[in-house]
C-alpha cells in the first residue's frame, strides 16, 4: 500500500510557500507588538497536540479524511493562530497529528466546549482510529522571523 497521499498537501512553489508564510507573520506581527512572546494582551496561548494511530489498513482512508477535511477544518477555524499538520513517516505509518496554536484558551473551549481535554474525534473517522491523544501546554515563545535571533 503506497502512502503518497500525504504529499500531496499543497500544489504551490517554494517561493509561494514562502511568501504565504511570510503574509501570515505579517499579519500576526500587526496584532500583537511583542517579538517573542508568553503572555498576550488577552492570556496566554495554548499549544494544543492532538495525536492519533490508525487501525491496521485504515492509513489511507484515514490520510484522505485528514488532508480533505481535518486540514481545512482546522485552518479556517477561528482563534487558531498556527496549524502544523503532521503525516505518517515509514518507521510509524499509522500515526497522524496536529499541532495547533490557539490564541486563547476560551477560544479553543468555544471550539470543542467545556471539555476541551478529551481528545474530540469526528464520527465519520472513530471507525478508523485505534488511539488518540490530546495533550495541552501554555505556549511561552513564538518566533516571528530573523529578528529573533534565529536566522
Amino acid at each position: 500500500m503506497g502512502f503518497t497521499l500525504h504529499r500531496r498537501m499543497t500544489a504551490k512553489s517554494p517561493k509561494a510557500t514562502f511568501e504565504s508564510n511570510r503574509a501570515m507573520q505579517s499579519d500576526l506581527e500587526a496584532k500583537h507588538t511583542c517579538k517573542n512572546r508568553s503572555f498576550w494582551e488577552d492570556g496566554h496561548m495554548i499549544m494544543r497536540i492532538f495525536q492519533v494511530i490508525t487501525k491496521h489498513g485504515k492509513e489511507e482512508e484515514f490520510g484522505k479524511f485528514f488532508h480533505e477535511a481535518a486540514i481545512p477544518l482546522m485552518k479556517g477555524t477561528k482563534g487558531i493562530v498556527q496549524v502544523l499538520p503532521g503525516a505518517p513517516r515509514s518507521d510509524s505509518p499509522r500515526e497522524f497529528s496536529f499541532v495547533m496554536i490557539w490564541d486563547s484558551l476560551e477560544s479553543l473551549k468555544a471550539f470543542v466546549g467545556e471539555d476541551y481535554q478529551s481528545p474530540h474525534i469526528d464520527p465519520s473517522e472513530a471507525e478508523l482510529v485505534e488511539f488518540r491523544t490530546i495533550k495541552h501546554y501554555e505556549l511561552i515563545d513564538l518566533v516571528l522571523g530573523a529578528e529573533s535571533g534565529n536566522a
